[in-house]
Order: C-alpha cells, then sequence, then structure tokens
C-alpha cells in the first residue's frame, strides 16, 4: 500500500518531508508525492506547493480547493455570491483612487458602512465609516496603510450589538464560540480587540450560524478553517473564512493539535 505523506510537522504519516518558508515544489518533492496515497498539508502550505500536490495526489487535507484566490476579502465576497450563501451585501473597489462616495451609493451601499482592505486579520485594515467625515479619514487611512491601489471592499454595516459567532471547522467537526466586545468604542470583536470568549450563548442562534457553516462547508469541502458569522437581527450571515486562526477558542493549540489529528485519521480511513 502507498504511504500516507505528511507534510505538517505536527501530524505524523507514515512517510514525512519537512518544508521550510517559501518552499517551492522540488524534484524530491514531487517524487514523494507520486508515491503517495494521501498527503497532510500545513496551514501555511503556499498556493505552489498545494497546487503540486493536487497535481500528482489528489487526496489531500486540508481541502484548499476554494482558498486559493478566494482567501482575500474581495474573493471571499466573489465566492459568497457564486455559491448563493447569505453574507453582508458588499461592493469590491480596485483601489482608493479609484473610490467615491457617490459611486459607493450608485452601487447599493449606504453609510454608515464598513470598509475593508483586501488581506488582513486580527481586524486589522477594518474601518468604520459611520458617517462622511469617517468615510473620508477611513479611506485615508486605508490609502497610508495599504497605498491607493489595493483592492478593498465596502460592506454594509451589520449592526452586531457587539458580538458575533465563530464557528471552527476541524475535519468532520464543528466547534462553536462567542466573541463579545464590552468596549463601547470598538464595533470589532475580535479577541485581540479585547473580545472576550464565550463557550455558550444564544442556542438558537449558535445552531442556525453552525448551519450557515455547514452550507459553506458543503459547498466547498472546507474541511479546516475558522468561519465568522454575523446576525442581523436573527438572520445569520457569514462574514469571512480564516484558514490560518487563533486557537485560544478551542482551547489552546495542545488541544487544537489533538483535534486535527482526530480528523486526519478519521479522514485517512475514510478517504484512504
Amino acid at each position: 500500500m502507498k504511504p500516507v505523506l505528511s507534510l505538517h510537522p505536527f501530524v505524523p504519516g507514515d512517510e514525512r518531508h519537512k518544508l521550510t518558508p517559501g518552499t517551492l515544489p522540488c524534484s524530491a518533492l514531487l517524487e514523494k508525492l507520486s508515491g503517495a496515497r494521501a498527503v497532510i498539508v500545513p496551514q501555511s502550505v503556499n498556493s505552489q506547493i498545494y497546487a503540486a500536490c493536487k497535481k500528482y495526489c489528489p487526496r489531500v487535507f486540508p481541502n484548499y480547493s476554494f482558498r486559493f484566490g478566494s482567501e482575500d476579502k474581495p474573493g471571499q465576497a466573489r465566492l459568497f455570491a457564486r455559491m448563493g450563501i447569505p453574507h453582508p451585501e458588499t461592493r469590491i473597489f480596485p483601489g482608493t483612487h479609484c473610490f467615491t462616495d457617490m459611486g459607493l451609493f450608485a452601487q447599493g451601499l449606504k453609510l454608515p458602512c464598513v470598509l475593508k482592505a483586501g488581506a488582513g486579520g486580527g481586524g486589522n485594515g477594518v474601518f468604520a465609516a459611520r458617517n462622511k467625515q469617517e468615510l473620508e479619514s477611513s479611506l485615508s487611512a486605508l490609502t497610508r496603510r495599504f497605498g491607493p491601489c489595493t483592492p478593498f471592499v465596502a460592506q454594509e454595516w451589520i449592526d452586531t450589538m457587539g458580538r458575533d459567532l465563530r464557528v471552527v471547522v476541524i475535519g468532520s467537526k464543528m466547534f462553536s464560540y462567542w466573541r463579545v466586545q464590552d468596549k463601547p468604542d470598538e464595533f470589532r470583536n475580535n479577541v485581540c480587540r479585547g473580545g472576550r470568549i464565550v463557550a455558550e450563548m444564544e442556542p438558537e442562534l449558535t445552531q442556525k450560524g453552525i448551519g450557515l457553516a455547514k452550507d459553506l462547508c458543503s459547498k466547498t469541502g472546507i474541511n479546516l478553517a475558522a468561519v465568522d458569522i454575523f446576525f442581523d437581527g436573527r438572520t445569520p450571515l457569514l462574514g469571512e473564512i480564516n484558514f490560518v486562526f487563533g486557537r485560544k477558542g478551542v482551547g489552546g493549540t495542545p488541544r487544537f493539535r489533538a483535534l486535527l489529528n482526530e480528523a486526519v485519521k478519521e479522514w485517512t480511513l475514510l478517504k484512504c
């Protein structure tokens, strides 16, 4: 039987191959891939390595078929629209150099809204635009930090009441928790912005959010990600997919690694 090849430093396989940052496919790796029945890759895998894995060994965990090309916020907005997944109204702009508030309004959005840089995590590059003055200052901040030609999105303002749901997908299992922001002047609920983790609250909304995450996974095959869900009243809306994410909400790094190893074992038995 062909071996299971692990490129992940904390997930064992029948064989291992160490990846270094910025690694590109090499002959030694391609030879191992062609002789493997399945491959395990780390969350830090780049698009070139992942493409090589899929080419030489179609069975790859995690399933990142929809990651590359959809990892930034414009790409995710396109993905959600294409898949018919409920999400906040979003408009994509190629850069602040061509943005006008009249253009924003012409596309069906109005103030208040949220401006989000294409890349960034932990609320970095996310700015409130509750009025025209804030819109102008947020555009200036985007330009200073990311340049005038970096794509960004403008998204309708969802009053989350200082909370949102995160659903962490690990293999076939889902783990949920809420992020609650107690600071009245902070609209972002990220833990690094002061949001606190609440394991259980609003059971009905939690189940609705998990249902939306399941819909996403059934349409994309995603089996390792953290999905952020907002609620417009009692209606769940998909906010963002995080393919690399913090682990505190699932019990920290040791527990995350244990859950990941369990998921890989289950996947290997079912798929290989």
